[in-house]
């Protein structure tokens, strides 16, 4: 997964949405919920969770947070990008 954001700039995976989510883009957060390990990861809005990644794609994102690689993020229904940023 980290090989195809830097060639592409961006990847989409489909997350689970834990509530309705606008149908426009919406810049989000990925979060660690608290709690045993292994942790939850979600995505937030403010203090609102709209969404959950689920666990087969867990490690793949998991391992683009650990590599320090700086992305934006956003959601539409549940399709989830991360996207690098770019430099104005």
């Amino acid at each position: 997964m980290i090989g195809r954001l830097l060639e592409d700039g961006n990847i989409s995976l489909e997350v689970t949405t834990s509530s309705e989510v606008p149908a426009n883009s919406v810049p989000v957060q990925l979060r660690f919920t608290e709690g045993p390990a292994p942790a939850a990861l979600i995505l937030a809005s403010g203090e609102n969770t709209l969404a959950v990644i689920p666990a087969d794609v867990y490690p793949d994102v998991t391992s683009v947070i650990d590599s320090g690689i700086d992305t934006d993020a956003t959601l539409i229904g549940n399709l989830l990008t991360l996207r690098l940023p770019t430099s104005d």
